[in-house]
């Protein structure tokens, strides 16, 4: 059946970010799991619909699905996580970051070190 989603608190919670962070564009959403199945496909269809009605603009034309597979095994090739189209189709993508994400993490990186108990 048609899933019910609260888009009346998400836009009152979206306007807000949207005064916070002028730049930032909503590009769809996420779960978890190892594939789609009818669930995440009628939420698709709810947040696709939302997407072509929704009158505050700042919104890809078309909602992008996220998928974060937690018992995927980790790898250094690629992540536990796919991007599906507004049909479910998957997409391919790819990760980057600029110099100021890199210097973030190598920064969290070597406070977590440095905060560790125990000999060095």
């Amino acid at each position: 059946g048609d899933i019910k989603l609260p888009f009346k608190e998400f836009e009152e919670d979206f306007e807000l970010h949207k005064e916070a962070y002028p730049d930032n564009e909503v590009v769809g959403w996420y779960c978890t799991g190892s594939k789609p199945d009818n669930v995440h496909s009628n939420i698709q269809q709810s947040v696709s619909r939302w997407y072509a009605s929704y009158e505050g603009k700042k919104l890809t034309k078309d909602a992008l699905f996220l998928l974060m597979n937690p018992g995927a095994k980790m790898s250094d090739e690629a992540l536990p996580v796919q991007i599906y189209s507004s049909d479910l189709k998957a997409k391919k993508y790819k990760i980057g970051s600029d110099n100021a994400e890199t210097v973030a993490v190598v920064h969290c990186a070597q406070e977590g070190v440095e905060n560790q108990k125990g000999s060095k």
